[in-house]
């Protein structure tokens, strides 16, 4: 799984981490997000992605941390305002 470090494939970032959570794979999908961020700090998409996976992992607090940096980053990111309402709501319960 050998990804450019070139920053014009972040999206390969995004979509194969989303793939690997779609499928189940969390802590592949984890990795790749985490990779990503760390060569694009302000894609909210990525910070979406890791805290979707850490939800599903059932971090909770993690996964609100990340939902909450995609949202500031991207306000019109809707899947992040989503997730972070479930995160939330989740945390309460």
């Amino acid at each position: 799984m050998a990804i450019s470090l070139d920053l014009n494939l972040v999206e390969a970032y995004i979509n194969l981490g989303k793939l690997y959570r779609e499928k189940g794979y969390l802590q592949e999908a984890v990795r790749l997000f985490e990779g990503g961020i760390a060569r694009a700090k302000e894609r909210a998409g990525l910070y979406y992605g890791l805290g979707a996976a850490y939800l599903e992992l059932g971090e909770r607090e993690e996964a609100i941390a990340l939902l909450t940096k995609a949202c500031k980053l991207n306000p019109d990111l809707s899947e992040a305002q989503r997730a972070l309402s479930v995160a939330q709501k989740d945390n309460e319960g």
